[in-house]
């Protein structure tokens, strides 16, 4: 019986000798090398991409939205009828221009330069509810408000809140 030591041996030399195969580079050396950071610049423009198409669709569906809501053009029929109901006088001749700029300055001091709504006053409000859960911080405009007050039935919904915005909008 052959010994272990000898049983060894002869498996390194019956082993095939030849050299290992040459290794191959993993690309061909001519080709360029991927500049730094490629990847990462793929991805942010993957996600620039995917962010304007959301704010396409976005832009079309709301105005699809825009379009199934009730006209605003019954507004000065509408607040006549609410001054009516609550036994108020509509004042003839408009009201002085210092005491329709006070208000302006109290109630909302961005009127002129938004459009029916405040983005800034509605970040500044989502940003208290999610920091504290606390709703006394609202950001309405006076068109906003006008609008809750003429047309919207269900006010602290968000279905209301975004029927709301539509019509500021319109």
């Amino acid at each position: 019986m052959e010994s272990e030591a000898t049983v060894r041996a002869n498996d390194i030399t019956s082993a095939d000798t030849r050299p290992w195969p040459a290794r191959t580079p993993a690309r061909a050396p001519h080709a360029a090398r991927r500049p730094p950071f490629a990847r990462l610049r793929r991805l942010v423009s993957g996600v620039l991409l995917a962010a304007i198409l959301l704010a396409g669709l976005g832009a079309v569906a709301g105005g699809f939205y825009l379009a199934t809501l009730p006209s605003v053009s019954d507004a000065p029929q509408r607040v006549a009828a609410y001054l009516r109901l609550h036994h108020a006088i509509a004042t003839t001749p408009p009201a002085p221009e210092k005491i329709a700029a006070a208000i302006v300055a109290v109630e909302d001091h961005r009127f002129y330069a938004n459009h029916g709504i405040d983005v800034i006053s509605m970040a500044h409000f989502a940003w208290g509810y999610l920091s504290t859960g606390s709703t006394t911080e609202a950001g309405a405009t006076i068109t906003e408000q006008l609008v809750k007050i003429l047309y919207i039935r269900d006010p602290g919904t968000p279905p209301g809140e975004l029927e709301m915005l539509g019509l500021a909008l319109k």
